[in-house]
């Protein structure tokens, strides 16, 4: 197709935030946590078992959530009425929906059925609710309604109503979990590199920090383990879960020569620290020799089963409960050769201010994570109740833990539950600015990063090259919060996360796939890709390119979701495939052959979306693509482009869009512009 004209591109973009408007990333996320993420938060914990007596059971289960549209109970104390943002903010009344559960309670005497009780929606508690989303008595109202319920019509929502206050739950910047990074230590410590990977299961929640490090010497390899106060060398931990030498070889085959020193030292340490009669280390002694050194005192025959326990259970709990040695062992070697690549400057230290190894935590996510804590904690505590009493009916009746720990760090803004929180996040709930309709765009669509603003990283604040098209590269106060609270450029989506199950199933009945799961011999992955879905080892490949091509047409034609995203690392021999949420992606035209953009018919969002005129990517795909800045660009056909900008006006956030010829200003100017932008009166 030829140039498309700039009015079209301006049709485009107006189509593009009538479809998804500013407040998508709040809106969204919200509606996805509603209809998706609570229901499994319940059935992680859907059945109580309790015995009453000996012999006597009384079984509870949790079925179907269900939330509420605010209501209010009228004059006659029987019927409800709609509830209306405008009325709580009169009333100094929170805007919240009830949360009910189907519930079924069986008593069983002696493996008899004796009583089954069925509670239909039974409310264990109440949940603010996001205006405009879709449990919002709002949503998808005609101006007219609008007008007659006091809103104004260009108030988009996105904010929650907490006794009267308009309430915003700023975003949460993140460290991506389930991700390898390496980097150098302070000449400090004792170490000189370290690996290090924050491991957290995907129903649990169960996270565990877990680091290989190389001392200063260069002469010890060692991982730190989880509930073993020692290092422990890296052979010897490969060989307690099952592996030869000769498979550590295979494990860690690599063509380069400096490598392989560090691979002949990893051999002879684990030799050295396990001797027997035949010089040729055991799994039972490799176990024993992790078993001696628990966090706490345990009898010396539980060696072996304490240090099997840890191996099994405690060990990357992301790569699910029932994990072959394989995906360990491979996992485990994939960390050691990142480490040894890194000393040799093979591949360069991780850079963990690129915004591909982030994640933004937007109102659904941090929502899901309180309701999450407060619905254990409540099965917990009327567990006792049912022991002494067993009826659900009583037990629930005396609990209000949902609704007061939720209005709580509502109207507080301190995230996390008081008792056994790991650390509370403060200022995520903030009083919404009203000042002027920019500075409350800009409000609801600000991130933190959650540290203190006292910090004297610096690097943390800059600007990065990764965040061009995510991040509004103006829009930061000025002093000690400078970087430190930031602002989504126009375009800049964030992901809701899609179930990784779908991708699994697709990639592993691809045809030049070696299912990890069918692995017998270690030879057949030597010099072949793996393959990961959110950081979890699915298989490996000997031919990437052809893999990455099938798996992004597969997307693009609408196979699976627009949010996965494919990228390949040609250092680290990886194909990653990412469909996570909190991940920030943004739309982009898709170049075609010879610098061609697609011809299209339709100026609507979803059409140019179907028609694969539009696509989004994410931080860590585009780093595998050209962009194009303009169309203007494109002419040269020296260059195969794979992408190219809708406008380059969409890289900047709501404030600094609006500065007139931003181009030609001084970049501080700009900064300040955007910060008093949100003091002036429009007309």
């Amino acid at each position: 197709m030829d140039k498309i004209p700039e009015q079209d591109i301006f049709k485009i973009i107006k189509n593009f935030f009538d479809e998804k408007g500013l407040l998508d990333h709040q809106i969204g996320s919200f509606n996805y946590m509603i209809f998706n993420t609570l229901q499994e938060i319940i059935q992680e914990e859907d059945v109580i078992i309790v015995e009453v007596y000996p012999g006597c059971l009384y079984k509870v289960e949790f079925l179907q959530i269900h939330i509420d549209k605010p209501q209010e109970i009228k004059e006659d104390r029987r019927t409800f009425k709609n509830k209306t943002p405008n009325y709580c903010r009169y009333k100094n009344e929170t805007y919240e929906g009830s949360i009910s559960i189907d519930i079924i309670a069986t008593l069983t005497i002696n493996g008899i059925i004796k009583n089954i009780n069925y509670y239909n929606k039974y409310v264990i508690g109440k949940m603010p609710i996001m205006i405009n989303s879709r449990k919002c008595n709002l949503y998808n109202s005609t101006l007219k309604k609008q007008i007659k319920y006091g809103e104004c019509i260009n108030d988009k929502g996105g904010s929650f109503i907490v006794k009267g206050t308009e309430r915003v739950l700023v975003g949460q910047e993140r460290a991506k979990y389930n991700n390898i990074i390496v980097h150098k230590e302070k000449s400090i410590t004792k170490f000189a590199y370290i690996a290090e990977i924050r491991s957290i299961s995907n129903t649990t929640r169960h996270s565990i920090l877990i680091k290989c490090k190389i001392n200063k010497s260069m002469k010890e390899i060692t991982f730190s383990l989880p509930y073993i106060k020692e290092e422990i060398p890296v052979g010897i931990v490969l060989i307690a879960l099952g592996f030869t030498i000769d498979d550590i070889y295979d494990l860690l085959y690599t063509e380069n020569d400096e490598i392989k020193k560090y691979i002949e030292i990893i051999i002879n340490e684990t030799k050295l620290k396990i001797k027997n009669e035949k010089c040729v280390p055991t799994k039972t002694q490799a176990l024993e020799y992790i078993g001696k050194y628990p966090m706490h005192v345990i009898q010396k025959d539980k060696y072996i089963s304490y240090a099997s326990q840890i191996l099994e259970n405690e060990l990357l709990p992301h790569l699910g409960v029932i994990t072959s040695k394989y995906e360990r062992g491979i996992f485990l070697s994939q960390i050691i050769m990142k480490l040894l690549n890194t000393i040799v400057g093979v591949r360069p230290q991780d850079d963990r201010d690129n915004i591909a190894s982030k994640r933004v935590e937007t109102a659904g996510e941090l929502v899901s994570g309180i309701f999450r804590t407060l619905f254990k904690r409540m099965i917990r505590n009327i567990t006792p109740t049912i022991k002494k009493r067993p009826d659900i009916d009583i037990a629930l009746t005396k609990t209000n833990l949902i609704t007061q720990g939720l209005s709580k760090c509502f109207a507080t803004g301190n995230w996390g539950i008081q008792k056994n929180a790991s650390y509370i996040r403060q200022g995520v709930s903030q009083v919404l600015c009203r000042l002027t309709y920019p500075s409350t765009l800009s409000h609801l669509r600000r991130f933190v990063i959650p540290i203190g603003k006292e910090g004297k990283n610096i690097k943390i604040r800059q600007i990065h090259g990764s965040q061009i098209g995510y991040v509004c590269p103006y829009e930061t106060p000025e002093g000690h919060s400078s970087g430190i609270v930031k602002n989504f450029a126009l375009s800049c989506l964030i992901s809701n996360g899609i179930p990784s199950s779908l991708i699994r199933s697709i990639v592993e009945k691809m045809d030049d796939i070696i299912n990890i799961t069918d692995l017998s011999d270690l030879k057949s992955i030597i010099n072949t890709y793996k393959v990961f879905v959110n950081g979890q080892i699915i298989g490996c490949t000997k031919v990437p390119d052809k893999i990455c091509y099938i798996l992004r047409e597969q997307r693009d034609i609408g196979m699976f979701h627009y949010e996965v995203s494919i990228s390949m690392d040609e250092i680290d021999k990886e194909i990653n495939i990412e469909c996570d949420s909190g991940r920030c992606i943004r739309p982009l035209f898709k170049v075609y052959e010879n610098n061609t953009l697609k011809s299209f018919d339709s100026m609507e969002w979803n059409d140019l979306i179907k028609s694969q005129v539009i696509v989004y990517r994410d931080a860590a795909e585009i780093e595998n693509c050209v962009v194009a800045m303009t169309q203007d660009k494109l002419e040269n056909k020296d260059i195969k482009y794979d992408l190219c900008e809708i406008h380059p006006s969409l890289m900047f956030g709501v404030c600094a869009s609006m500065i007139p010829f931003i181009e030609h200003n001084q970049s501080p100017r700009n900064t300040y512009q955007s910060y008093m932008g949100k003091q002036e009166l429009g007309l």
